[in-house]
């Protein structure tokens, strides 16, 4: 599970954030859709995964509440495995 973390803390500063969610999403989902409200939807579902992972609601997802997330819901972690296979840098 840290590895994955580290994968989507995309400025490896220990946390994941709104913006970082987003970009990953982003990556993996508008390529695949060309719809016009695909930006607005990736950002309400980045929102909407932030505030599952965000344990102690401080907008930033730390290690200790991704693993807590993941651990609860299991299902977290095949949506995150779905993004990094799908990764553009």
């Amino acid at each position: 599970m840290e590895f994955c973390f580290k994968v989507y803390d995309l400025n490896n500063d220990g946390f994941i954030t709104k913006d970082e969610i987003y970009q990953l999403l982003k990556n993996c989902l508008i390529k695949q859709r060309s719809e016009e409200d695909s930006e607005d939807g990736v950002r309400d579902l980045s929102e909407m995964i932030l505030k599952k992972l965000d344990v102690d609601h401080d907008g930033k997802v730390s290690l200790l509440d991704y693993v807590t997330s993941v651990q609860e819901e299991p299902l977290l972690l095949e949506v995150f495995d779905k993004g990094s296979t799908h990764r553009v840098e």
